[in-house]
Protein backbone atom coordinates (compact mmCIF):
# COMPACT_ATOMS: atom_id res chain seq x y z
CA UNK A 1 0.00 0.00 0.00
CA UNK A 2 2.69 2.36 1.11
CA UNK A 3 5.01 1.80 -2.17
CA UNK A 4 1.75 2.54 -4.06
CA UNK A 5 1.19 5.41 -2.65
CA UNK A 6 4.57 6.53 -3.12
CA UNK A 7 4.53 5.72 -6.50
CA UNK A 8 1.23 7.97 -7.00
CA UNK A 9 3.18 10.69 -5.46
CA UNK A 10 5.81 10.55 -8.14
CA UNK A 11 3.74 10.25 -10.74
CA UNK A 12 1.96 13.62 -9.23
CA UNK A 13 5.14 15.74 -8.98
CA UNK A 14 6.31 14.42 -12.26
CA UNK A 15 3.16 15.50 -13.89
CA UNK A 16 2.93 18.95 -11.87
CA UNK A 17 6.23 19.71 -13.30
CA UNK A 18 6.08 19.10 -16.86
CA UNK A 19 2.15 21.08 -16.88
CA UNK A 20 4.27 24.20 -14.63
CA UNK A 21 6.90 23.91 -17.60
CA UNK A 22 4.09 23.46 -20.60
CA UNK A 23 2.40 26.39 -18.63
CA UNK A 24 5.50 28.78 -18.36
CA UNK A 25 6.34 28.15 -22.34
CA UNK A 26 2.55 29.05 -23.45
CA UNK A 27 1.74 31.80 -20.54
CA UNK A 28 5.07 33.56 -20.23
CA UNK A 29 7.13 34.44 -16.58
CA UNK A 30 3.90 36.06 -15.08
CA UNK A 31 1.76 33.34 -16.03
CA UNK A 32 -0.69 35.57 -18.57
CA UNK A 33 -0.99 33.59 -21.90
CA UNK A 34 0.89 34.70 -24.59
CA UNK A 35 0.93 34.26 -28.83
CA UNK A 36 3.45 32.11 -29.47
CA UNK A 37 5.19 34.00 -31.54
CA UNK A 38 5.82 37.01 -27.93
CA UNK A 39 6.50 33.89 -25.88
CA UNK A 40 9.09 32.34 -28.25
CA UNK A 41 10.44 36.15 -28.31
CA UNK A 42 10.88 36.29 -24.82
CA UNK A 43 13.28 33.35 -24.99
CA UNK A 44 15.24 35.37 -28.06
CA UNK A 45 15.31 38.12 -25.82
CA UNK A 46 16.70 36.59 -22.57
CA UNK A 47 19.27 35.33 -24.88
CA UNK A 48 20.23 38.19 -26.21
CA UNK A 49 20.12 40.36 -22.97
CA UNK A 50 22.42 37.90 -21.39
CA UNK A 51 25.16 37.83 -24.07
CA UNK A 52 28.37 39.67 -24.50
CA UNK A 53 27.61 41.05 -27.07
CA UNK A 54 24.54 42.79 -25.51
CA UNK A 55 27.11 44.25 -22.63
CA UNK A 56 29.91 45.11 -25.03
CA UNK A 57 27.03 47.35 -27.26
CA UNK A 58 25.68 48.83 -23.90
CA UNK A 59 29.39 50.61 -23.36
CA UNK A 60 29.40 51.81 -27.26
CA UNK A 61 25.90 53.73 -27.16
CA UNK A 62 27.24 57.46 -27.14
CA UNK A 63 24.25 59.00 -29.36
CA UNK A 64 20.49 59.74 -28.32
CA UNK A 65 19.15 58.32 -31.45
CA UNK A 66 21.43 54.93 -30.29
CA UNK A 67 20.29 54.91 -26.65
CA UNK A 68 16.62 55.33 -27.50
CA UNK A 69 16.01 51.79 -28.14
CA UNK A 70 17.23 51.33 -24.59
CA UNK A 71 14.72 52.67 -23.12
CA UNK A 72 12.58 50.07 -23.54
CA UNK A 73 14.29 48.13 -21.08
CA UNK A 74 11.80 49.90 -18.73
CA UNK A 75 9.74 46.87 -19.53
CA UNK A 76 12.18 44.39 -18.80
CA UNK A 77 12.71 43.57 -14.63
CA UNK A 78 15.76 42.36 -13.54
CA UNK A 79 19.51 43.92 -13.73
CA UNK A 80 20.61 45.43 -16.98
CA UNK A 81 23.23 48.48 -16.38
CA UNK A 82 26.25 47.78 -14.97
CA UNK A 83 28.31 50.01 -12.38
CA UNK A 84 30.13 50.50 -15.32
CA UNK A 85 27.62 51.96 -17.37
CA UNK A 86 26.34 53.71 -14.35
CA UNK A 87 29.44 55.63 -14.68
CA UNK A 88 29.22 56.56 -18.15
CA UNK A 89 25.73 58.07 -17.44
CA UNK A 90 27.05 59.91 -14.44
CA UNK A 91 29.94 61.19 -16.71
CA UNK A 92 27.41 62.53 -18.87
CA UNK A 93 24.89 63.79 -16.42
CA UNK A 94 27.50 65.88 -14.99
CA UNK A 95 28.12 67.93 -17.61
CA UNK A 96 25.04 70.13 -16.49
CA UNK A 97 26.85 71.63 -14.06
CA UNK A 98 28.78 73.81 -15.49
CA UNK A 99 25.73 74.77 -17.88
CA UNK A 100 24.58 76.91 -14.78
CA UNK A 101 24.76 80.43 -13.94
CA UNK A 102 23.58 81.12 -10.32
CA UNK A 103 21.92 77.47 -10.17
CA UNK A 104 19.92 78.57 -13.48
CA UNK A 105 21.51 76.49 -16.50
CA UNK A 106 22.42 79.34 -18.91
CA UNK A 107 22.67 79.44 -22.94
CA UNK A 108 25.78 81.38 -23.01
CA UNK A 109 27.66 78.81 -20.84
CA UNK A 110 27.50 76.10 -24.02
CA UNK A 111 30.65 77.54 -25.72
CA UNK A 112 33.76 74.97 -25.28
CA UNK A 113 31.39 73.48 -22.19
CA UNK A 114 32.21 69.47 -21.54
CA UNK A 115 28.73 69.07 -23.50
CA UNK A 116 29.90 70.85 -26.30
CA UNK A 117 33.13 68.51 -27.01
CA UNK A 118 31.54 65.55 -26.76
CA UNK A 119 29.23 66.68 -29.44
CA UNK A 120 25.95 68.38 -28.58
CA UNK A 121 24.78 70.96 -30.65
CA UNK A 122 23.07 73.51 -27.90
CA UNK A 123 21.80 73.50 -24.84
CA UNK A 124 18.41 72.11 -25.87
CA UNK A 125 20.26 69.13 -27.69
CA UNK A 126 22.42 68.02 -24.86
CA UNK A 127 19.15 68.52 -22.26
CA UNK A 128 17.02 65.84 -24.75
CA UNK A 129 19.82 63.54 -24.20
CA UNK A 130 20.02 64.30 -20.86
CA UNK A 131 16.56 63.41 -20.31
CA UNK A 132 17.22 59.95 -21.21
CA UNK A 133 20.58 58.86 -20.23
CA UNK A 134 18.43 60.12 -16.68
CA UNK A 135 15.95 57.51 -17.06
CA UNK A 136 18.62 55.06 -17.75
CA UNK A 137 20.08 56.20 -14.33
CA UNK A 138 16.58 55.79 -12.60
CA UNK A 139 16.51 52.42 -13.47
CA UNK A 140 19.86 51.46 -12.42
CA UNK A 141 19.02 53.22 -9.02
CA UNK A 142 15.74 50.97 -8.84
CA UNK A 143 17.20 47.93 -10.11
CA UNK A 144 19.62 48.55 -6.44
CA UNK A 145 22.31 49.40 -8.38
CA UNK A 146 22.27 53.17 -5.75
CA UNK A 147 20.04 54.67 -3.05
CA UNK A 148 19.06 57.45 -4.95
CA UNK A 149 19.37 59.45 -8.25
CA UNK A 150 21.53 62.54 -6.99
CA UNK A 151 20.79 64.04 -10.37
CA UNK A 152 16.89 64.72 -9.79
CA UNK A 153 18.23 67.73 -7.77
CA UNK A 154 18.77 69.43 -11.38
CA UNK A 155 15.18 69.09 -12.49
CA UNK A 156 14.03 72.18 -11.12
CA UNK A 157 16.74 74.48 -13.05
CA UNK A 158 15.45 72.22 -16.27
CA UNK A 159 12.07 72.94 -15.93
CA UNK A 160 13.01 76.85 -15.96
CA UNK A 161 15.11 76.21 -18.92
CA UNK A 162 11.93 73.99 -21.03
CA UNK A 163 9.41 77.28 -19.74
CA UNK A 164 12.06 79.86 -20.61
CA UNK A 165 13.26 78.34 -24.19
CA UNK A 166 9.46 77.68 -25.24
CA UNK A 167 8.64 81.30 -24.77
CA UNK A 168 11.88 82.38 -26.74
CA UNK A 169 10.09 79.41 -29.41
CA UNK A 170 6.96 81.39 -29.36
CA UNK A 171 8.58 84.73 -29.80
CA UNK A 172 10.28 83.67 -32.51
CA UNK A 173 14.14 83.78 -31.47
CA UNK A 174 16.71 80.48 -31.64
CA UNK A 175 17.45 78.10 -29.06
CA UNK A 176 21.22 79.41 -30.04
CA UNK A 177 22.47 75.86 -31.92
CA UNK A 178 20.62 73.55 -34.16
CA UNK A 179 19.00 70.05 -32.93
CA UNK A 180 20.22 66.42 -33.89
CA UNK A 181 18.83 65.32 -37.44
CA UNK A 182 15.33 64.23 -37.65
CA UNK A 183 14.25 66.61 -35.27
CA UNK A 184 13.48 70.02 -34.20
CA UNK A 185 13.08 72.53 -31.31
CA UNK A 186 9.41 72.61 -31.15
CA UNK A 187 9.75 69.13 -30.85
CA UNK A 188 12.77 68.54 -28.56
CA UNK A 189 11.70 70.60 -25.36
CA UNK A 190 8.18 69.00 -25.29
CA UNK A 191 10.34 65.13 -25.74
CA UNK A 192 12.59 66.58 -22.84
CA UNK A 193 9.76 67.75 -20.46
CA UNK A 194 7.68 64.25 -20.80
CA UNK A 195 11.22 62.55 -20.16
CA UNK A 196 11.39 64.16 -16.56
CA UNK A 197 8.21 63.90 -15.77
CA UNK A 198 7.57 67.61 -16.21
CA UNK A 199 4.17 69.02 -17.35
CA UNK A 200 2.41 72.10 -18.65
CA UNK A 201 5.88 73.27 -19.43
CA UNK A 202 5.77 73.63 -23.16
CA UNK A 203 2.29 75.79 -24.35
CA UNK A 204 3.88 77.37 -27.56
CA UNK A 205 5.35 73.87 -28.83
CA UNK A 206 2.22 71.65 -27.31
CA UNK A 207 0.48 74.30 -29.97
CA UNK A 208 2.65 74.09 -32.72
CA UNK A 209 2.64 70.04 -32.68
CA UNK A 210 -1.14 70.06 -32.73
CA UNK A 211 -1.07 71.86 -35.53
CA UNK A 212 0.32 69.07 -37.65
CA UNK A 213 -3.26 67.58 -36.96
CA UNK A 214 -5.34 70.71 -38.66
CA UNK A 215 -7.27 70.24 -42.04
CA UNK A 216 -8.42 72.53 -44.63
CA UNK A 217 -12.19 72.94 -46.32
CA UNK A 218 -11.82 69.88 -47.76
CA UNK A 219 -11.15 67.83 -45.28
CA UNK A 220 -6.92 67.66 -45.86
CA UNK A 221 -4.68 68.06 -43.87
CA UNK A 222 -2.66 71.04 -44.42
CA UNK A 223 1.25 70.05 -43.03
CA UNK A 224 3.44 66.98 -44.19
CA UNK A 225 5.51 65.78 -41.68
CA UNK A 226 8.67 66.82 -42.22
CA UNK A 227 11.85 65.56 -42.80
CA UNK A 228 12.14 62.05 -41.44
CA UNK A 229 15.40 60.35 -40.16
CA UNK A 230 15.89 56.72 -42.22
CA UNK A 231 17.58 54.83 -39.61
CA UNK A 232 16.32 55.83 -36.75
CA UNK A 233 13.36 57.92 -35.01
CA UNK A 234 11.91 61.06 -36.54
CA UNK A 235 11.08 63.92 -33.46
CA UNK A 236 7.87 64.63 -34.76
CA UNK A 237 6.00 61.72 -34.76
CA UNK A 238 8.06 60.77 -31.55
CA UNK A 239 6.82 63.42 -29.78
CA UNK A 240 3.25 63.22 -31.50
CA UNK A 241 2.61 60.59 -29.59
CA UNK A 242 2.19 62.23 -26.66
CA UNK A 243 -0.84 64.05 -27.76
CA UNK A 244 -2.49 60.91 -28.17
CA UNK A 245 -5.02 62.03 -25.62
CA UNK A 246 -5.74 65.53 -26.85
CA UNK A 247 -8.82 66.46 -28.56
CA UNK A 248 -7.28 67.19 -31.71
CA UNK A 249 -5.03 64.50 -32.30
CA UNK A 250 -6.00 62.39 -35.47
CA UNK A 251 -4.34 59.09 -35.79
CA UNK A 252 -5.10 59.02 -39.53
CA UNK A 253 -2.55 61.74 -39.83
CA UNK A 254 0.10 59.51 -38.22
CA UNK A 255 -0.72 56.52 -40.87
CA UNK A 256 -0.55 59.15 -44.10
CA UNK A 257 1.04 61.94 -43.47
CA UNK A 258 4.92 61.12 -42.29
CA UNK A 259 7.29 59.80 -44.43
CA UNK A 260 9.95 57.39 -42.22
CA UNK A 261 12.17 56.91 -46.16
CA UNK A 262 11.71 56.62 -49.70
CA UNK A 263 10.68 53.92 -51.45
CA UNK A 264 12.55 54.78 -54.71
CA UNK A 265 15.73 56.18 -55.32
CA UNK A 266 17.55 59.73 -54.03
CA UNK A 267 16.88 62.72 -51.71
CA UNK A 268 14.52 64.81 -51.05
CA UNK A 269 11.41 62.66 -52.62
CA UNK A 270 7.80 64.01 -51.73
CA UNK A 271 5.58 62.51 -49.77
CA UNK A 272 4.06 60.32 -52.31
CA UNK A 273 7.49 58.28 -52.89
CA UNK A 274 7.86 57.91 -49.22
CA UNK A 275 6.71 54.85 -46.74
CA UNK A 276 4.52 55.89 -44.44
CA UNK A 277 2.44 53.76 -42.55
CA UNK A 278 0.05 52.67 -45.01
CA UNK A 279 2.90 51.63 -47.29
CA UNK A 280 5.06 50.22 -44.17
CA UNK A 281 2.67 46.81 -45.69
CA UNK A 282 4.02 46.56 -48.99
CA UNK A 283 7.34 47.99 -48.73
CA UNK A 284 8.82 46.63 -45.57
CA UNK A 285 11.45 44.76 -46.83
CA UNK A 286 12.29 47.10 -49.60
CA UNK A 287 15.80 47.68 -50.58
CA UNK A 288 16.84 50.91 -52.19
CA UNK A 289 19.16 50.23 -55.20
CA UNK A 290 21.63 52.80 -54.07
CA UNK A 291 22.61 50.59 -51.13
CA UNK A 292 21.40 53.41 -48.56
CA UNK A 293 20.96 52.19 -45.24
CA UNK A 294 16.62 52.42 -44.03
CA UNK A 295 15.76 50.42 -40.63
CA UNK A 296 11.48 49.75 -40.63
CA UNK A 297 11.97 49.06 -37.29
CA UNK A 298 11.50 52.06 -36.45
CA UNK A 299 8.49 53.41 -38.60
CA UNK A 300 6.59 49.70 -36.62
CA UNK A 301 7.80 51.36 -32.97
CA UNK A 302 6.12 54.55 -34.15
CA UNK A 303 3.41 53.02 -35.05
CA UNK A 304 3.62 51.00 -31.29
CA UNK A 305 3.68 54.11 -29.52
CA UNK A 306 0.75 55.62 -31.29
CA UNK A 307 -1.00 53.06 -29.93
CA UNK A 308 -1.70 50.96 -33.76
CA UNK A 309 -2.59 47.26 -34.43
CA UNK A 310 0.64 46.20 -36.16
CA UNK A 311 -0.65 42.98 -36.51
CA UNK A 312 -4.42 43.52 -37.89
CA UNK A 313 -3.32 47.02 -39.38
CA UNK A 314 -6.14 48.44 -41.36
CA UNK A 315 -4.75 51.40 -44.06
CA UNK A 316 -6.06 54.76 -43.78
CA UNK A 317 -5.62 55.31 -47.66
CA UNK A 318 -6.77 53.55 -50.63
CA UNK A 319 -3.82 53.22 -53.04
CA UNK A 320 -4.90 52.37 -56.89
CA UNK A 321 -1.62 52.41 -57.79
CA UNK A 322 -0.79 50.10 -55.73
CA UNK A 323 -3.99 47.80 -56.86
CA UNK A 324 -5.00 48.03 -53.19
CA UNK A 325 -8.39 49.86 -52.63
CA UNK A 326 -10.28 47.24 -50.24
CA UNK A 327 -10.32 46.88 -46.96
CA UNK A 328 -7.45 44.66 -46.26
CA UNK A 329 -5.77 43.76 -42.95
CA UNK A 330 -2.11 43.31 -42.78
CA UNK A 331 -0.27 42.04 -40.59
CA UNK A 332 3.14 43.75 -40.08
CA UNK A 333 4.62 42.09 -37.16
CA UNK A 334 4.70 38.92 -39.11
CA UNK A 335 6.51 40.66 -41.98
CA UNK A 336 9.13 42.12 -38.61
CA UNK A 337 9.04 38.04 -37.63
CA UNK A 338 10.00 36.89 -41.10
CA UNK A 339 13.04 39.73 -41.60
CA UNK A 340 14.56 38.19 -38.34
CA UNK A 341 17.62 35.66 -38.47
CA UNK A 342 16.95 31.92 -37.09
CA UNK A 343 19.09 29.91 -35.40
CA UNK A 344 18.02 26.01 -34.58
CA UNK A 345 14.44 27.63 -35.24
CA UNK A 346 14.40 29.63 -33.13
CA UNK A 347 14.55 33.72 -33.90
CA UNK A 348 17.52 35.48 -33.18
CA UNK A 349 17.67 39.15 -31.49
CA UNK A 350 21.01 40.44 -32.43
CA UNK A 351 20.52 44.29 -32.60
CA UNK A 352 18.87 47.21 -30.42
CA UNK A 353 16.31 47.90 -33.12
CA UNK A 354 14.82 44.83 -33.45
CA UNK A 355 15.20 44.27 -29.42
CA UNK A 356 12.68 47.02 -28.80
CA UNK A 357 10.39 45.56 -31.26
CA UNK A 358 10.25 42.03 -29.57
CA UNK A 359 10.23 43.89 -26.15
CA UNK A 360 7.38 46.57 -27.44
CA UNK A 361 5.39 43.94 -29.18
CA UNK A 362 5.74 41.58 -25.98
CA UNK A 363 4.74 44.13 -23.81
CA UNK A 364 1.60 44.99 -26.07
CA UNK A 365 1.06 41.36 -25.31
CA UNK A 366 1.09 41.60 -21.51
CA UNK A 367 -1.41 44.85 -21.87
CA UNK A 368 0.87 47.93 -22.59
CA UNK A 369 -1.78 49.55 -24.78
CA UNK A 370 0.99 51.61 -26.39
CA UNK A 371 4.75 51.00 -25.99
CA UNK A 372 7.30 53.53 -25.75
CA UNK A 373 10.48 54.50 -25.09
CA UNK A 374 9.34 58.12 -23.73
CA UNK A 375 8.24 58.95 -19.89
CA UNK A 376 9.64 59.01 -16.63
CA UNK A 377 10.68 55.42 -15.39
CA UNK A 378 8.79 53.80 -12.81
CA UNK A 379 9.55 50.09 -11.41
CA UNK A 380 5.44 49.46 -12.19
CA UNK A 381 6.65 48.87 -15.69
CA UNK A 382 8.98 46.27 -15.45
CA UNK A 383 6.27 43.67 -17.07
CA UNK A 384 8.64 41.35 -18.74
CA UNK A 385 10.64 39.05 -16.40
CA UNK A 386 12.94 37.01 -17.68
Amino acid sequence: MKKTLMRFLCLAIALTAVCSTLCLSACGCNGKRLPPLAAELEQSLKEYLGSDAFKDKLLEVKTAQDRLPLLYLKYVGGVTYSDESAAQFEKYLSFIDELKTDGEIDDAKFENSAAQQQGWYCVADYLYAYSLIYNQYEKYVKDGGAKENKYAANLTAIEKYIKKADKILEGGGSLGGYVAWGYAPENILPLTAANLGIKNATPYCDGYMLSYYEKDETGSFVKEGGTPNWVGFTGRPLAGSLYRDHEKYDVVYEKTMQGYFPFTDGYDQPLSEMINLDRLCNYYNHTIETGESVAPQYALLTAFMHGIDMDSYKKAESMPSLGETGEEVFDVIAMWRNSLKQKDGKYVIDNLADMAVAIAYVSQCYGVNAPTPLGLFSPDVRIIRL
